[in-house]
């Protein structure tokens, strides 16, 4: 409805702002309602004409030029010149309302002209409405209003054509006194019913009241039918009430409806949209049969996918069943390989020949082995209380040391120490740490591992003390002694790497003369003659059968 009276006011303010418009309007004002000189002033003429162009589009009726005290000025025919204008006598409201500057449209009237109704005849009683604007100067001035007629038959038809849904449902448009305003959905038959007399339409002719009963061709409406009380829903509208009634009542055919009622206060009328209750029923049954259907298929596929849920879940819980099982073997078997790793690891770990122990930051043992407990001489409960100074001190501080090294990340490697352990006293030791740090730096723990080289270190000591023995024999006798590493004795390959001190005073030659694998001289380069060449072929033919030879040469 809305959209439809924009329309309407969007066509009439399009003609009543016309450039061309304003000035005819100014000289029809000067003019007056002089019915003559209208008839005679070419600014009629150009109102038609221009009307006619505006007309096919526009699809009005007819127009009016008011003046300001409501004279037709113009119009579309030569009988109402001069005279008030229809507006203006039955809704003088409405009319002021467009002298003020408003853009208005009339409720359904009867012409005050015979026009020809959608039944192609011509009646006085043919209704017509009107939209009316004011025709404003350039300077804000109005001089007079612009009223275009509009056939509600039509219009109206268009808009309630949206609520003939079905084969009852009906929309119409009801006044304040119930008359009809737009036509009916039963049109054609209304005169057969007996509510209308031949060649009249519904719009302003029928009232909607209730005729008690349902009419028929047969047994039609009584003469008096207009004076009857209006049907419920006409009654709301006429008492400018909103609404609506799922209870059935009587409407003006007498058939039992349901239906839903407006009262617009601006354009003074309301709409009823009704629908018999048999139709309706029927429609709510079938909605009701597919909902309920639907109901079912839903209900029937939550039960089918609940079934296929259920059965999934079974058969997954199964599956997860097997595979748990299958899970906790492995697990069982994988758990007892590591725990006979493990205890193999620290089978090892515990009766290895090498000491290994493990310290925290602040040098108290966490771990050790028995080889461990039995080089240091300390009882294995005792390792609880005791730290690194407890245990691997040494009287030069070596042991110290080598633990704030491993405090500061640094590894040691066979270091010899001399501990003096709880039982046995002094004893060496080889001594190796390595450090194990956290993943944000910070030391972690300190392993070590100690040998017991204390006997290595005694035989290290004799073969030592023999060497020296040797040595001071050696360098004792008269002569010279030679030490040689042969390669090959048939092309007299051979290094000298010791000779005794004496060398030099026989010889008269330094002693590094002769060492080494590039020597600076032979010894055999001294021999006179074929002294030295013979010496090495008999040593080499003598050597292999490891006898003992003397062999005189001169130097």
């Amino acid at each position: 409805m809305s959209s439809w009276v924009k329309g309407w006011e969007d066509r009439v303010n399009a003609v009543a702002t016309n450039p061309l418009l304003l000035k005819r309007a100014i000289k029809l004002e000067n003019i007056g309602a002089d019915k003559e000189e209208l008839l005679d002033s070419e600014h009629l003429i150009w109102s038609r004409d221009a009307y006619e162009r505006y007309s096919d589009s526009f699809g009005s009726l007819g127009f009016f030029i008011i003046s300001l005290d409501g004279k037709n000025l113009a119009s579309s025919r030569d009988t109402n010149l001069g005279l008030t204008n229809i507006v203006k006598r039955i809704y003088p409201n409405l009319f002021n309302e467009a002298i003020s500057g408003k853009i208005v449209i009339t409720p359904p009237m009867r012409s005050d002209v015979p026009l020809l109704n959608p039944l192609g005849i011509t009646r006085s009683d043919t209704p017509t409405m009107f939209v009316l604007s004011p025709i404003i100067q350039d300077n804000g001035e109005i001089t007079a209003v612009l009223s275009l007629r509009i056939d509600p038959y039509l219009e109206f038809a268009n808009l309630t054509q949206s609520g003939a849904v079905g084969d009852t449902g009906e929309s119409y448009f009801v006044d304040h006194m119930g008359r009809m305003l737009s036509h009916s959905r039963h049109e054609n038959k209304l005169v057969s019913l007996g509510l209308l007399e031949p060649g009249q339409m519904s719009v302003l002719n029928l009232y909607v009241t209730n005729p008690q009963r349902e009419l028929t061709p047969d047994e039609p409406a009584a003469e008096s039918h207009n004076e009857r009380r209006l049907t419920y829903a006409a009654e709301q509208v006429s008492s400018q009430n909103n609404g609506n009634s799922f209870k059935s009542y009587r409407n003006y055919l007498g058939v039992e409806v349901i239906g839903a009622w407006k009262w617009d206060e601006r354009y003074g009328f309301g709409i009823v949209t009704e629908m018999s209750i048999d139709e309706a029923s029927s429609n709510f049954q079938y909605f009701k049969n597919i909902i309920i259907t639907l109901i079912c298929i839903i209900a029937l596929s939550c039960l089918l996918l609940t079934s296929a849920s259920l059965w999934l879940s079974r058969h997954v819980l199964q599956r997860l069943q097997i595979n748990n099982e299958k899970l906790e073997k492995t697990i069982s078997i994988r758990t007892k390989d590591l725990q006979e790793r493990e205890n193999r690891l620290w089978d090892l770990y515990e009766n290895s020949p090498v000491a290994y122990a493990t310290l925290d930051k602040n040098g108290n043992f966490t771990k050790h082995n028995k080889q461990f407990s039995q080089i240091t001489g300390h009882d294995r409960e005792a390792f609880a209380t005791l730290q690194w100074m407890d245990v691997l001190a040494t009287d030069d501080g070596e042991g110290k040391q080598i633990f704030e090294s491993a405090l500061q990340g640094e590894d040691t490697s066979d270091a010899r120490l001399y501990l003096h352990t709880h039982s046995s006293g002094a004893l060496a030791v080889s001594l190796s740490v390595r450090t194990e740090f956290h993943p944000d730096g910070s030391l972690a723990e300190i392993r070590l591992a100690l040998l017991d080289v204390n006997e290595q270190e005694t035989v290290r000591a004799e073969m030592l003390k023999n060497q020296q023995q040797y040595q001071t024999l050696v360098e004792n006798i008269q002569g010279a002694v030679f030490r040689c590493n042969y390669v090959d004795l048939k092309k007299n390959n051979f290094t000298v790497f010791y000779i005794s001190p004496n060398f030099e005073h026989i010889t008269g030659y330094p002693v590094s003369d002769f060492i080494g694998k590039n020597p600076v001289r032979r010894f055999v380069d001294l021999a006179v003659g074929n002294d030295g060449e013979g010496f090495l072929k008999r040593f080499a033919k003598l050597h292999y059968k490891t006898a003992k030879y003397y062999s005189i040469c001169e130097l």
